[in-house]
């Protein structure tokens, strides 16, 4: 059973790509310190002073995203601050090529439309990608689950009180998977299609298998939430 990641919004895209804008921002204003207190004020400096302050800010952005989201795993200081990630549709490592494709496409996505391009795209689009993501076949996906809404939930499911746990391996299940079984039953229970009865049926086995039950005696989707329910007990 594959874990679907969780596609980043706008808000905290946008909120990443402050961070990171920032960043070079006070990089390069560094650089621009350096370079008045060492470089020439005449006029013939012009061109000199063109490249700093037209050219190198853009080549400095490019370079930023292009550098850290290659050689950080898909990761800006802004997407890791936000726990965000840039990866694969197919679920392949991201390579250089694509990093450059997203870094190239700034220009039209965020710098030549002042941003607006990439929030419609990152809106509209069935995957939240912006011109870049879309060329280089590329998501941003959140690293943390927003836990506080989810668990949440899963204490929800069903009082506790007189609960007597029938499944005690449930408590060696991490939370991501119980996260992962609580929004399969949620979405099997809203629209219990074919899709996602199979879906429930093979994270059924899955978990049986994990935890070496053998014959639970119960339907998948029964089983799964007795799982929850052990879990809840044997965790709080």
């Amino acid at each position: 059973v594959r874990i679907a990641y969780e596609l980043a919004g706008v808000g905290e895209r946008i909120v990443a790509w402050i961070l990171d804008a920032l960043t070079v921002y006070f990089l390069w204003l560094g650089l621009v310190w350096l370079a008045d207190e060492f470089m020439d004020p005449s006029p013939d400096r012009f061109w000199m002073r063109f490249v700093l302050y037209r050219v190198l800010p853009l080549f400095m952005l490019l370079g930023y995203f292009l550098l850290l989201e290659t050689y950080r795993n898909g990761q800006t200081l802004g997407k890791q601050l936000l726990g965000l990630r840039v990866v694969r549709l197919d679920g392949r490592e991201p390579a250089f090529a694509d990093f450059f494709l997203r870094s190239l496409f700034l220009l039209a996505d965020c710098l030549f439309s002042g941003g607006l391009l990439a929030v419609f795209l990152i809106s509209s689009t069935e995957k939240r990608q912006r011109l870049g993501d879309l060329a280089a076949h590329t998501v941003v996906i959140r690293m943390r689950r927003q836990l506080r809404f989810r668990l949440e939930d899963i204490l929800k499911i069903e009082s506790t009180k007189t609960h007597r746990p029938l499944f005690p391996q449930a408590a060696r299940l991490d939370e991501e998977v119980v996260l992962l079984i609580h929004r399969t039953l949620r979405r099997f229970r809203t629209n219990p299609n074919e899709a996602h009865r199979r879906a429930v049926r093979l994270l059924a086995e899955k978990i049986q298998s994990r935890l070496e039950i053998e014959n639970p005696c119960l339907p998948a989707a029964d089983f799964l939430e007795r799982i929850l329910l052990d879990y809840v007990v044997l965790t709080r």
